[in-house]
């Protein structure tokens, strides 16, 4: 039963990371790219189910996004850098009483998202400038997903039997 329930938990939190990364995107014309409240459902999960359903939460709900808004040079960058922050987070925030292992969390999983996406840019863009354009609106988006995603969570802990 608790298998099922993990899941059942992954799907519901792909699906969620999907449609708010989806339904709301804030376009960049900069970067032909688009800022979202998707990385927020996976703060949620990553903090509430651990590192490995945040992990496949933000691998293939944001993923999944790419592919069907579009961005397909995406999808393969983004399935790692979105899973590797919500196993990062899931591993090192939430639960966890130690201030340190909280802020070096959200450190090492905002290193994951901005330079993770300016170190792919650069390569498809083969500039280091070009792709600084993005670290600015990744950031804004970062710290929006960081900020909703622990309010959240906050409110959910209480209730979820995990």
């Amino acid at each position: 039963m608790k298998n099922i329930k993990k899941y059942i938990y992954s799907a519901l939190m792909m699906a969620l990371t999907f449609v708010a990364t989806y339904a709301v995107r804030i376009p960049v014309p900069a970067t032909e790219g688009y800022i979202h409240i998707g990385d927020s459902v996976i703060f949620v999960s990553s903090m509430l189910f651990g590192p490995v359903i945040g992990g496949i939460t933000g691998a293939f709900g944001s993923a999944l996004c790419d592919l069907a808004a579009g961005y397909v040079v995406y999808i393969i960058p983004t399935f790692i850098i979105k899973g590797l922050m919500g196993l990062v987070i899931g591993l090192m925030i939430g639960n966890k009483k130690n201030k340190f292992s909280n802020i070096s969390g959200y450190a090492i999983s905002f290193v994951i998202l901005v330079g993770g996406y300016y170190l792919y840019e650069s390569f498809i863009y083969s500039s280091f400038t070009v792709p600084l354009l993005s670290v600015g609106f990744n950031t804004i988006q970062y710290l929006a997903g960081a900020v909703l995603g622990t309010i959240v969570y906050k409110l959910l802990s209480k209730f979820i039997n995990k």
